[in-house]
């Protein structure tokens, strides 16, 4: 029952590949935060019953393979995760070799049980 909310954060991670938020147990919100300028992920989530929502993610995942501007991992044990009224775009890597792997919003590791909806993904490597 976590809450990250307001913030603006810039240029994290400029060393390592740290996520800019980073959330672990049950019931969390994320909202209303401005994300830019990281080498991962914006939004990173192993956990039941999040919401992630109103936030603005934009020139993230610089360095990155496989990966999504919000991500949700944890197995297909971690469920009920909501992403709503995001703004994603202009989220790119700007190295030459990767697999092409990069999302806007990201559910991997078999999630089941999530929503997303009424969020834009603008000018990404893909959705």
């Amino acid at each position: 029952n976590n809450v990250i909310e307001d913030n603006y954060i810039q240029r994290n991670a400029l060393v390592t590949t740290w996520d800019a938020i980073a959330t672990h147990g049950v019931g969390n919100l994320i909202q209303h935060n401005n994300i830019s300028d990281g080498k991962y992920h914006a939004v990173r989530n192993f956990c039941n019953d999040s919401i992630t929502r109103y936030n603005e993610i934009y020139n993230m995942q610089k360095e990155a393979d496989d990966s999504g501007a919000i991500y949700i991992s944890g197995g297909t044990i971690a469920r009920g995760h909501v992403v709503e009224y995001n703004y994603i775009h202009d989220n790119a890597v700007r190295r030459p070799t990767h697999n092409g792997w990069l999302h806007g919003i990201y559910f991997d590791d078999g999630q089941q049980g999530n929503t997303a909806s009424h969020n834009i993904s603008a000018n990404n490597e893909s959705i």
